[in-house]
């Protein structure tokens, strides 16, 4: 679908929220567009279909550009004259009083320090000024001191003992008792939150293979063993998918893949990093770019595959042309219960081999289950 299009479905839907109408019913009459009308106008969806539903990153940003120019567009209220005249007074005499409070303070400051300093020179200079006199009745005190020094008598040739007072001996110090040892606790346990079993909405209309048997905690089983730690979300799911190799990466079409009717289309680069798009190619729609020359021995991706290879950023570069037209394959899915940290999901294609896609903190990684 066109980007012009996804523009006047936001612009619908914007004029009817101002209105008053509930979002929720603009949501249910274009639900090819729900997640990027949820993300842009902040209104949660009902049911949380995991992994989180990509957002078309060119109909973002020209949805952004859109509320953007109607928000400029908005005229300005206007001003009352006792409105007008507190801003102009407030402009004028703000820096005015400010400058002054910080003046004063200055002017402030400089005269205690004045004072101060004042004060202590003051003080010493009078302490100088005045020497104090001694009294005559101690110059005379002064001078039968130094008298009685000059004719101090000898000392006597001999000291008597010194008077030696023998202490018992201390009792010795009780010693202090020895430390208690802490006991470690051992295997400390840490109380982990219960993971909440499948909602209905999540599984209703789902139908796949018969499980090999669920654990004792799960309401079903993996697909595969050795089985994964936790729960899976549902039953496995069949799908008759669609799958492209390229230089480097493959793409997959998988139909239903965000739970409620719509295809997405997973980018599996080479370097363990995995893009996921809505798929909105239409019957009607250009297949492919005629104007493109492709190498001998390679293809030019078509439909679907051909319109996020062509239009998405960094897809085309990142990919390179693709070594064989796309084939139709039956693949077995199933998503993982959601924690706070990922969602996960489970990809087995017609070789048997199963990958494993997380999504966690707006980055994708994928790696191939031993």
């Amino acid at each position: 679908m066109k980007s012009s299009r996804f523009e006047s479905v936001l612009d619908e839907c914007l004029t009817r929220l101002d209105a008053g109408e509930s979002l929720d019913k603009c949501l249910q009459e274009h639900p090819q567009h729900a997640a990027e009308l949820n993300a842009l106008l902040g209104v949660a969806r009902s049911v949380q279909a995991l992994p989180p539903p990509p957002i078309n990153r060119r109909q973002y940003q020209a949805g952004i550009s859109l509320m953007l120019s109607r928000a400029k567009a908005r005229p300005q209220p206007e001003l009352t004259g006792a409105q007008r005249w507190q801003q102009l007074l407030g402009q004028f005499f703000r820096p005015a009083l400010t400058g002054g409070l910080a003046l004063a303070g200055v002017a402030f400051l400089a005269i205690w320090v004045y004072s101060l300093s004042n004060r202590v020179t003051t003080t010493a200079a009078t302490a100088l000024a005045e020497p104090t006199v001694l009294p005559a009745t101690d110059a005379a005190e002064i001078a039968i001191l130094s008298e009685t020094t000059s004719a101090e008598q000898a000392l006597p040739a001999e000291l008597p003992p010194p008077n030696v007072t023998v202490l018992e001996a201390a009792a010795e110090p009780t010693p202090a008792p020895a430390p208690t040892e802490l006991s470690l606790l051992a295997n400390p346990t840490i109380a982990l939150p219960a993971i909440p079993a499948p909602t209905s909405a999540a599984t209703a209309g789902m139908t796949g293979p018969a499980s090999s048997g669920p654990a004792a905690s799960c309401n079903t089983a993996y697909f595969f063993e050795p089985a994964p730690a936790g729960c899976p979300r549902f039953p496995a799911q069949l799908a008759d998918a669609a799958v492209q190799q390229f230089e480097h990466g493959r793409m997959i079409w998988l139909p239903n893949g965000d739970l409620s009717g719509g295809a997405l289309i997973y980018v599996l680069y080479d370097n363990g990093m995995y893009d996921v798009f809505v798929d909105e190619w239409q019957s009607g729609d250009v297949e492919l770019d005629e104007t493109l020359v492709v190498p001998a021995g390679f293809f030019q991706p078509v439909r679907g595959f051909g319109l996020v290879w062509r239009e998405q950023p960094g897809v085309k570069n990142a990919l390179g042309w693709a070594l064989a037209p796309e084939t139709g394959q039956e693949l077995t899915w199933q998503d993982a219960q959601p924690t706070e940290l990922e969602a996960v999901r489970y990809l087995q294609l017609a070789d048997a081999t199963i990958l494993r896609l997380s999504h966690a903190q707006q980055a994708g990684l994928w790696e191939a289950v031993p």
